[in-house]
């Protein structure tokens, strides 16, 4: 399970988007024995915010900066009054959006309190990601299309939804942060649903080739259980549809 995690976040650069995605986990029904290790990753996640632009390393856009931060705190919100790391957590983001919030009053330029020193690689410099603009209305992917990319939400809203008898149906909306279409890379499968903008959207792509060479350097049981994974969710997935 942790060289799993280690993967997935190895294929996210940006520090909230990674935050957001072990929250998305630590909610997640696991079996009790991956709990400790999700929980695991959230507290040294948390220990790495330092500052501000720990999290936001780009401080350009004040309120681009602060939605990715809104999103944040409302999966904290979701975890509920956990206590410990999620509180810790919640500590700083907040007193992060009160920064922002001044910033956004006063006009003021947010100094960067520390570089952005991760050494990871930029979208352009990697080739297998690359960055997407999406106006409102727009549909990014549709129900049973072959998959080539996965999708990391930077901004905006993306709806989720499918047809039963015809008639259109939502079943979840995606916020800032938030991961979509990496199900059908696991397993092959088509796309098992439709992806559509329900606002402007920024999306970072991630490349089916890069999912795989990550995969690839795994174990042999750690391969095998990330893909059986894919399949539990996809089957989890189609009964909940039937129903």
């Amino acid at each position: 399970m942790h060289e799993c995690i280690q993967s997935v976040l190895g294929l996210i650069p940006d520090p909230a988007i990674r935050l957001g995605y072990l929250l998305d986990l630590s909610q997640a029904e696991l079996e009790l024995k991956f709990q400790p290790v999700v929980l695991e990753f959230l507290v040294n996640a948390e220990k790495k915010l330092l500052s501000i632009s720990s999290l936001v390393p780009d401080l350009s856009n004040h309120r681009n900066s602060f939605d990715v931060l809104m999103g944040i705190m409302q999966r904290l919100k979701k975890a509920g009054n956990s206590g410990g790391v999620y509180e810790e957590l919640s500590k700083k983001v907040e007193k992060y959006l009160r920064i922002l919030e001044s910033a956004l009053a006063t006009g003021q330029e947010i100094i960067s309190e520390q570089p952005n020193s991760t050494g990871r690689p930029t979208m352009t410099e990697e080739g297998s990601r690359s960055k997407m603009s999406v106006a409102s209305g727009a549909c990014i992917f549709k129900e049973g299309d072959a998959a080539d990319c996965a999708y990391l939400l930077r901004s905006g809203n993306v709806e989720i939804s499918t047809k039963r008898d015809g008639v259109n149906i939502t079943l979840v909306t995606l916020g800032p942060n938030q991961i979509f279409g990496e199900l059908a890379l696991l397993d092959g499968a088509p796309r098992s649903a439709t992806a559509t903008a329900i606002s402007d959207c920024e999306l970072t792509v991630v490349s089916k080739e890069s999912l795989e060479t990550q995969i690839e350097g795994l174990n042999g049981f750690m391969k095998y259980w990330l893909l059986y994974l894919g399949e539990r969710i996809r089957d989890l997935t189609e009964r909940v549809d039937s129903q």
